[in-house]
């Protein structure tokens, strides 16, 4: 065997197992963005909506309300980026505001209730970059999060 034969064959060997780990990368990247996507679909199916805010507010309804976030929450914080995070807890803030002013006589379009829905569409813009974003179909827009948002979050668990 001759020393080309052996740097080839050695050559074929270092490719062979750079293939193989880029490969690993790449279906484990795939794994995780399809979960994440799963993760995703699951809170929004739980989520309450803006319109919720004119319904009138019962305990039960709030309850009920809590045991569903709560039963994607675990899964949401392992998977979601923190901008998707932070969209949802301004979104939470929103609505809980929206539900406090609003009721089944309140005006349509109030403007606690447009702001509340503007928060749900940046939650699902957020989840689109996050989980979209390497695909067609995903947001490449400006984030539409306050700018100082995240410094406020910091502010606010310390």
């Amino acid at each position: 065997m001759t020393t080309g034969e052996l740097l080839l064959g050695l050559g074929g060997v270092c490719l062979a197992g750079f293939s193989f780990l880029l490969g690993r990368i790449f279906s484990q990247s795939e794994a995780v963005l399809a979960e994440k996507r799963r993760v995703y679909e699951e809170f929004l199916t739980v989520c309450p909506m803006p319109n919720d805010a004119y319904k009138a507010w019962t305990p039960e309804r709030e309850q009920e309300r809590t045991e569903a976030f709560q039963s994607v929450y675990g899964k949401l914080m392992l998977y979601a980026a923190p901008a998707v995070t932070l969209a949802i807890s301004l979104y939470l803030d929103l609505l809980n505001a929206a539900d406090i002013e609003l009721g089944p006589e309140s005006e349509p379009l109030h403007p606690a209730f447009k702001e509340a829905a503007k928060a749900h569409n940046d939650i699902i813009l957020e989840m689109r970059r996050d989980a979209l974003g390497l695909s067609m179909f995903g947001y490449y827009g400006k984030s539409r999060l306050p700018a100082n948002a995240y410094e406020e979050a910091k502010r606010k668990s310390l």
